[in-house]
């Protein structure tokens, strides 16, 4: 997946309503790229920041099935750290259908049209 500098930009503009200036998107530019940025009170650091965490929120909140996943983090990461029980993921298997549960705790999208 891609960020997009514009993108982040017409997104913070958006959502926070406010119409950002030169120096604040050169501001959002090197939060983006990673530096270690020191501004003055009062430029409006605090709503930049925010708004890119709200930006790259967006992006994330979702698994994307539409795409082939560089990297896949199933349920099992949660068992095999401790953090949560096995026992959880196991009843949620008689809950709910078997493809919901390979989608949302497996991370596997079957696209493949299903033969009659």
């Amino acid at each position: 997946m891609k960020f997009d500098f514009k993108d982040c930009i017409n997104y913070v503009e958006t959502t926070q309503h406010i119409k950002l200036y030169p120096f604040q998107k050169e501001i959002l530019k090197a939060f983006w790229e990673g530096k270690e940025v020191r501004v003055a009170k009062h430029l409006g650091r605090s709503i930049l920041a925010k708004g890119l965490g709200a930006y790259i929120t967006h992006i994330y909140k979702h698994n994307d099935y539409t795409k082939e996943p560089d990297v896949i983090f199933p349920y099992t990461c949660l068992v095999e750290n401790n953090l949560m029980s096995d026992s959880f993921f196991k009843e949620q298997k008689h809950l709910i259908s078997e493809c919901a549960f390979k989608r949302e705790y497996e991370c596997i999208w079957d696209n493949t049209p299903k033969e009659n």
